[in-house]
């Protein structure tokens, strides 16, 4: 018998609002207190921000801010989602690089519970426009790996 209560994480699209991982424009139209506020009323402890999302709200509470937000919501873990592309080392690696390093930051001034990788769409390893890819092998890896912290 258990005596510990569930805890339980909205991922970033259960409070997202009228936002869908199959548009061009991945924000949510909902600001983050918003969000933050309604899967803390719904008895999530979790909390899952996007990438997309991430920008915004750091310009808006800055990262000290959303840290108090999340506390004084009761949301004990955050995850962050979505380094787009992080297989490619072509045109898009400086986006992704980007990305991952603002993820990083983040997750280290709130102590993300952990950062989320995601395929995207079709155009993933292997199958990019185009024509077939290897898919993503050491090189990749090591890329995500040595550039890490950078």
């Amino acid at each position: 018998m258990r005596d510990t209560p569930d805890e339980l994480l909205a991922t970033c699209w259960t409070s997202a609002g009228d936002a869908a991982s199959d548009r061009p424009d991945l924000r949510s139209p909902l600001t983050l207190r918003e969000r933050i506020e309604a899967a803390s009323s719904a008895g999530f402890t979790g909390f899952g921000l996007l990438s997309d999302d991430l920008p915004a709200a750091v310009a808006q509470y800055r990262l000290t801010g959303i840290q108090a937000m999340l506390a004084d919501n009761g949301i004990a873990h955050l995850e962050l989602e979505g380094i787009p592309h992080w297989w490619d080392d072509g045109a898009r690696q400086p986006e992704s690089d980007r990305v991952r390093h603002e993820l990083l930051e983040a997750a280290e001034a709130l102590g993300a519970r952990h950062i989320k990788i995601t395929p995207d769409g079709d155009d993933g390893p292997g199958t990019a426009a185009g024509g077939p890819r290897s898919s993503p092998g050491s090189q990749h890896r090591r890329r995500m790996s040595a550039h890490a912290w950078a």
